[in-house]
């Protein structure tokens, strides 16, 4: 993966975990982990980030973690087709001379 698309995803994994209503005890955070298919061992990984938490002093009972929905991207069209809220979100508004070209202008 270059660094471009290895950037680009995970801001876009920035947009799924934004939200208050995100946030799941640890026995959540295993039973939703435990449906993604993923080409890592996401159960492993919780527990290590849970017990590097614990290690310095987090109690996630007080300081849950934030889980957000599970989002497909259409990298081709550059759109989240389930969620209009979430494609709101790869963009903005923005400033004169800061204008992110168009595909067909790059």
């Amino acid at each position: 993966m270059s660094t471009f698309s290895h950037c680009t995803a995970c801001h876009l994994g920035d947009i799924s975990y934004l939200g208050e209503e995100n946030k799941v005890s640890i026995d959540e955070a295993r039973r939703i982990l435990a449906d993604v298919n993923s080409l890592a061992d996401n159960l492993a990984t919780l527990d290590r980030t849970a017990r590097h938490l614990a290690d310095n002093g987090v109690d996630l009972k007080k300081e849950p973690l934030s889980i957000g929905p599970l989002l497909k991207f259409d990298p081709q069209r550059e759109v989240f087709p389930d969620s209009h809220q979430a494609t709101a979100l790869t963009t903005r508004e923005y400033r004169e001379g800061f204008l992110c070209p168009t595909p067909d202008a790059v």
